[in-house]
């Protein structure tokens, strides 16, 4: 609605335009068929060592397809405003632990690097994300996710509701390292930094309820932001909060949105054995995740499916935390099995009783 779409000579792709510029003046991203508040998509695995391609560009739904034609936005289903993706080393060095990532502003679709590099990259931890940026946000490299600190890695789908009028508090609140550590101008790196902020110790790796407490306290240091700006201006906006952060072990997502009865940003995870291609003889890019036997060795934090399969995938309940941890329990195994403790994000902060 509202767009035309022609073919320039010797354009191997259709272009669109407004029909009614008008539309485009009341709100730019609406008439894109954009969502300003849910945008982007998102996807976290852990488990054996995978080649990057086996999730970003080789499954049918893959986070790639989900760059040109996503499901499960509420509006639109483009995400062409740049892509990125992280990955921790198959055989970690302990002097070094900060994740490699790679980003472009091109769309993930368009990138022929991304297909090259995901051929040739096998990680045990491996972040993909492709965004969508919303109005007035520049279109960067320094934008894009994953964000990386030393061994932290970051990523967000959502927005932080009126972030230009709360921004300037959010970063007074910082030390200097962390002030200097953001590079663009989007409230995804701020909430990087805000998180960074609440750990008691930025060089030592922490267990994972420290980091379930960092998290919590982030989610409502900016629920906090953003109602005392909305108080001074009178709005309503709301913040949708998907968060995905991993050390190279401990893994911490979230599914939240900060209204009552407001719908939440979709998220969704899978466990088993593997996540591997279906052999139909054919394409083999059907992809879904095999329980050949009973440990829960692969997981993958989605915010859309991989796979068509229904029985793979589980919806995170709404104003979630997500845990992943390696289970200690199972040390005699030479596989690494997994345990996945999700919560409300009450039993973690200061929501208890509100009923969100």
């Amino acid at each position: 609605p509202g767009l035309r779409t022609w073919r320039p000579p010797g354009c191997r792709f259709e272009c669109r335009a407004l029909a009614d510029w008008s539309v485009w003046a009341r709100d730019p991203r609406a008439a894109a068929g954009l969502n300003p508040r849910e945008m982007c998509r998102l996807m976290v695995y852990c488990g054996p060592p995978i080649p990057m391609e086996e999730l970003v560009t080789k499954p049918t739904r893959s986070i790639t397809s989900q760059a040109l034609q996503c499901q499960e936005r509420t509006q639109g289903s483009v995400n062409g405003d740049g892509f990125g993706v992280g990955w921790y080393d198959e055989e970690p060095c302990t002097s070094d632990e900060e994740p490699c990532i790679f980003t472009s502003i091109q769309p993930a679709w368009n990138n022929l690097n991304l297909g090259r590099l995901a051929r040739k990259v096998r990680s045990p931890l491996i972040f993909a994300h492709v965004r969508a940026a919303y109005p007035g946000m520049p279109v960067s490299e320094v934008n894009c996710h994953p964000f990386v600190y030393g061994r932290y890695m970051w990523m967000h789908n959502g927005s932080i509701a009126s972030f230009a009028k709360l921004r300037r508090k959010l970063e007074t609140s910082l030390t200097d390292e962390l002030y200097n550590m953001i590079q663009g101008k989007s409230d995804s790196e701020a909430a990087f930094a805000l998180f960074l902020a609440q750990l008691p110790n930025l060089h030592k790796r922490l267990p994972a309820a420290e980091l379930q407490r960092a998290m919590a306290a982030t989610v409502s240091l900016i629920c906090g932001l953003v109602a005392e700006a909305q108080a001074a201006c009178s709005t309503n906006e709301v913040s949708l909060l998907n968060f995905v952060l991993s050390d190279g072990q401990t893994i911490i997502a979230t599914r939240f949105v900060d209204r009552p009865g407001a719908q939440a940003a979709t998220l969704y995870y899978a466990s088993g054995s593997s996540f591997a291609a279906q052999d139909d003889g054919q394409t083999g890019s059907e992809y879904t995740m095999s329980h050949e036997s009973r440990q829960q060795c692969a997981v993958i934090v989605t915010s859309e499916p991989l796979s068509a399969s229904s029985h793979d995938w589980l919806a995170v309940p709404r104003n979630s935390i997500v845990t992943i941890v390696p289970d200690s329990t199972r040390g005699g195994s030479q596989t690494v099995e997994l345990r996945v403790l999700i919560e409300p994000l009450d039993q973690h902060g200061p929501w208890a009783g509100q009923g969100w």
